[in-house]
């Protein structure tokens, strides 16, 4: 029997395909993030195909506490997760040998998505008026408390002399309403909520006041995956990097995303803030963050932040 010559071209193709897959197939990656727009980068990563373009299959996994993500990932139950920049910090001086795959959301001199929030019949109006007042915060030693202290520091205020009380955002609106607290630093779309029902006022989006592009979460992996998988962390950046393009040029499109992973009602999605998200990690970038902890004796030595970027 005779085999035209056009059979043995696509069974040489064929077999050619077959040889080639295995070595296309996407890299698994599941990655940890908290329900907070911070994670912006992420939703469109998954959502516009930007993980798979780069050759990742990437599973998103909800983790309900932010300070448990570090944890996460040296277990292996994660292989990347995007922590706040302090939890890091204190996870890495804590023996975590974690490194950064990619920056994430950072600070602006337009952001809109932290807030001090005074209630309506309290008379703050300027940094030296907390002085003795009751301040609720999402979290002691959390991203929010670090930068309202330095807040009140680079005003002249002694933090030391504010009442801090530890207040999911969840129940913010109440606790002020109750009178439990004179003032919540707050986030959307709490802050939105709490100005609505009248319970209080925006005194200042205060993260405005410090310098634009402090990386308020970060992108990590234990040091050992980050050694065994360099083309997965490289891919990992490139994606957050597209992504955070993508959600520049598309807002409406980004905040779909946003609005598919954390359920926004639409009139709180619509006015929702994206914080920009810088993809690439420098110790120039967490030098700020070292030294106002440092100054703040959340951190007892100064880490080394080249070490701690992963190449």
């Amino acid at each position: 029997m005779r085999i035209r010559k056009s059979t043995i071209v696509v069974l040489g193709a064929f077999l050619a395909f077959v040889l080639i897959v295995p070595t296309l197939a996407a890299t698994p990656v599941k990655i940890g993030y908290t329900a907070s727009t911070d994670s912006v980068a992420l939703y469109v990563g998954q959502k516009e195909g930007f993980f798979k373009k780069h050759g990742l299959d990437v599973q998103l996994q909800l983790i309900a506490l932010n300070s448990t993500l570090p944890a996460a990932v040296q277990s292996d139950s994660v292989q990347i997760a995007g922590p706040s920049t302090p939890i890091v910090l204190q996870a890495i001086e804590g023996g975590l040998d974690l490194v950064a795959a990619a920056g994430g959301a950072s600070t602006s001199k337009t952001a809109t998505n932290y807030a001090i929030v005074v209630k309506a019949d309290k008379a703050i109006s300027k940094p030296r008026d907390f002085v003795g007042k009751r301040v609720g915060v999402p979290g002691f030693g959390a991203t929010l408390h670090i930068l309202f202290r330095e807040w009140l520091d680079r005003n002249g205020v002694d933090y030391k002399q504010v009442k801090f009380v530890e207040t999911p955002f969840s129940q913010m609106n109440d606790i002020l309403k109750a009178g439990t607290v004179d003032a919540v630093i707050s986030a959307d779309p709490m802050t939105t909520r709490i100005v609505q029902a009248k319970t209080g006022t925006v005194l200042s989006y205060f993260v405005q006041d410090f310098p634009e592009g402090m990386p308020t979460s970060v992108y990590v992996t234990t040091r050992k995956w980050a050694e065994a998988n360099p083309d997965a962390v490289k891919a990992f950046r490139e994606a957050i990097a597209e992504s955070a393009a993508f959600a520049i040029s598309h807002p409406e499109a980004a905040k779909r995303a946003v609005g598919e992973y954390l359920k926004y009602p639409p009139e709180i999605l619509a006015n929702v803030y994206l914080p920009p998200v810088v993809a690439e990690v420098t110790p120039e970038r967490l030098d700020t963050w070292i030294q106002i902890m440092l100054r703040q004796e959340l951190l007892s030595k100064k880490p080394d932040p080249v070490a701690f970027i992963a190449h």
